[in-house]
């Protein structure tokens, strides 16, 4: 582990003035190897280059520690230890109120190749949450917020805003489906609200839209989209469930056509064991026929992530 991984240094759960506004020690991409220097928007230094990136929104709450600075020197120093001391913010939440303490645990941008590389430093950070009593799924208050940037859908502006069209709609077309697929209580959707799907294709990508949209396009015009619907994840399988599931839903987006959207089983076809461990929830809970299950269980992948 490098140096500058393994430096504590000192933090507090207010350190920025203003929510969201704080800003990293230095601006970084996460891609497969190491940690990329990067530009204001996120371009690489060494080219100028605009990554695939995901960016992870973790909402955090814990019983018996009372001092929010105890609290995000925990997570920084000892929950995120095995990552660059770099990929992680801490920051305050006015929204999660239902623990002696909270905060919201913002990665730098990161390849999905730099994630499934880090699953075991992930599941490491999950041990250490169930150690000291942090949790993310016990109130029902917290979320884990995906940003996806554009370039996750395509090379070209066109293509781009095409799949992004196609992801909003799978989005609210199986609403239900994916709020059980990501650990979201289809009850409790506030803050990731429904839309009529064949508002994909009528609205304007860079209309000001509804920030508690379940596909947040108020970031669009800076090249990235919020996805809302991912609730609190109580274990680090469901954390790789949802991370899995948000990249297929990705795929789909960027590969289908608008007609193929309209059948559930050309979205998650290929998909993985741990996709198709949560599509089996979505099963349970009757929003996934037993004939499309196995059709998609018939084609699916195994992976070692």
């Amino acid at each position: 582990m490098r140096r500058e991984a393994r430096e504590e240094r000192d933090v507090t759960i207010h350190q920025v003035e203003h929510y969201h506004h704080g800003t990293y020690e230095k601006r970084r991409v996460f891609a497969s190897d190491r940690p990329n220097d990067a530009t204001r928007d996120y371009r690489l230094v060494k080219d100028n280059s605009l990554p695939a990136m995901y960016g992870i929104e973790l909402e955090t709450e814990a019983f018996g520690i009372t001092s929010s600075t105890t609290y995000a020197n925990l997570l920084k120093q000892v929950c995120f230890q095995h990552f660059h001391n770099d990929l992680w913010k801490v920051e305050s939440d006015i929204s999660l109120r239902g623990a002696d303490v909270a905060a919201e645990c913002i990665t730098q941008p990161m390849t999905r190749a730099f994630i499934r590389n880090n699953y075991r430093n992930f599941q490491a950070m999950y041990e250490m949450f169930s150690a000291f009593g942090i949790d993310n799924a016990r109130t029902g208050d917290c979320g884990q917020h995906c940003h996806i940037s554009a370039t996750c859908f395509g090379r070209t502006p066109g293509t781009q805003n095409d799949a992004i069209r196609r992801f909003f709609f799978i989005v609210m077309r199986y609403f239900k489906t994916v709020c059980t697929m990501t650990c979201r209580n289809v009850s409790n959707t506030h803050y990731c609200q429904r839309a009529m799907p064949s508002l994909a294709y009528e609205m304007r990508l860079d209309d000001q839209f509804d920030h508690y949209c379940a596909v947040n396009l108020s970031h669009y015009s800076r090249g990235d989209i919020e996805f809302r619907v991912p609730g609190g994840q109580p274990d680090f399988e469901s954390f790789r469930a949802t991370l899995e599931t948000v990249f297929q839903l990705v795929d789909a987006a960027k590969n289908l056509t608008r007609e193929q959207c309209n059948d559930i089983r050309n979205v998650f076809r290929g998909c993985n064991q741990y996709v198709l461990d949560a599509l089996r929830r979505a099963n349970q809970a009757g929003y996934v026929s037993d004939e499309a299950l196995a059709d998609i269980s018939a084609d699916s992948v195994a992976v070692d992530w």
